[in-house]
């Protein structure tokens, strides 16, 4: 029954959010077409960017882009001239995977602020692999996402992921292209396994990148902003870390576990592994700087935000123990909250 409760919950949030979006999506359509009819295309700018940075339902969906490259004012907007030499020297696809709340926006926004990579927020490429999307026109709605997400600043869910001075929306020379959709690129895979081949067609590597919380904040903090129960998203982060498990086993691509902790407390470190994991020379000072100074000071400990039943500590601290890359979790639940 509360497992019912759990889903009615979400299904209430998930119809709701649909709802707001689709209306809103809607309504951008109508005023972009008043506005090309008025011969007035430069108008629509505002409404892009309101589009890919605050609506979900319009960001994932790719005839929003094909929509601004035919702007023919589109260049002004995005600042970037995208054709073949533009991709030409590009090395690499990079994809977030792990569970929502856990870092991917802050590590996806410190990675696009390096001058030889851009990573879209949110396209969800995978789902537009499996829906016959080719991969150049991926490619091109990526560069796009990533141009505009940045437009005056790069706010998202009341956190602001600026990086100050550096390269957000735009590069040097495009080495590393990436697509920040860690949860639902999961829930895909797990759902349709055969989405890996799909991979295959961009002819170059795939790597993963997956961000790793406490996984005893991480659910809280999923409950939280959910409003569902401890249990219920204690179930849906293994669910993703059995998939994740299973890609990590996987010797045709390569996957990074970044700690959050980590980047917190050892930045310089953590970010200089990261970059040339990715086959890049070593990060800038210039660079390291501008990413410490987004960082947060320590980590959100949520799970002290929660009562936690002893049954369901027990639940999560074996859950944890199936899994090599969560390995310096065994023993950390809620002895003592660190000062």
């Amino acid at each position: 029954m509360k497992e019912f409760y759990n889903l009615l919950i979400l299904g209430r949030q998930y119809l709701f959010r649909f709802t707001r979006y689709y209306l809103s999506h809607l309504i951008c359509l109508f005023k972009i077409s008043i506005n090309n009819l008025a011969n007035n295309s430069r108008r629509n700018h505002p409404i892009f960017i309101k589009m890919v940075k605050e609506n979900q339902l319009s960001r994932e969906n790719i005839n929003t882009y094909s929509q601004i490259k035919r702007d023919k004012f589109h260049s002004e907007l995005i600042k970037i001239n995208i054709n073949k030499e533009f991709f030409s020297k590009l090395e690499a696809i990079i994809l977030f995977i792990g569970y929502s709340r856990s870092g991917h926006s802050l590590v996806g926004s410190l990675l696009d602020a390096h001058p030889e990579i851009l990573v879209s927020h949110e396209l969800h490429l995978m789902k537009h692999l499996l829906s016959g999307t080719s991969t150049d026109k991926l490619a091109e709605s990526m560069v796009i996402n990533s141009a505009i997400f940045n437009q005056n600043g790069r706010e998202y869910t009341g956190y602001d992921y600026s990086i100050n001075g550096q390269y957000q929306g735009k590069v040097k020379t495009l080495k590393i292209l990436g697509d920040k959709k860690g949860n639902g690129t999961i829930r895909l895979i797990r759902k349709y396994p055969e989405t890996f081949s799909l991979l295959n067609k961009f002819n170059l590597p795939i790597k993963f990148i997956h961000v790793i919380r406490n996984p005893y904040d991480n659910i809280s903090t999923r409950a939280k902003r959910n409003n569902t129960s401890l249990h219920f998203a204690a179930k849906g982060y293994f669910a993703n870390m059995e998939v994740i498990s299973r890609i990590a086993q996987n010797t045709t691509f390569e996957i990074q576990h970044v700690f959050l902790e980590d980047l917190i407390y050892k930045p310089e470190a953590t970010l200089n592994y990261l970059i040339m994991s990715l086959n890049l020379e070593k990060p800038t000072e210039n660079y390291i700087k501008a990413c410490k100074e987004r960082l947060f000071s320590e980590p959100k400990e949520t799970r002290f935000d929660y009562f936690w039943h002893p049954s369901l500590v027990n639940f999560v601290a074996e859950k944890i123990k199936r899994y090599e890359f969560l390995e310096r979790f065994h023993n950390r639940s809620f002895q003592e909250r660190p000062q």
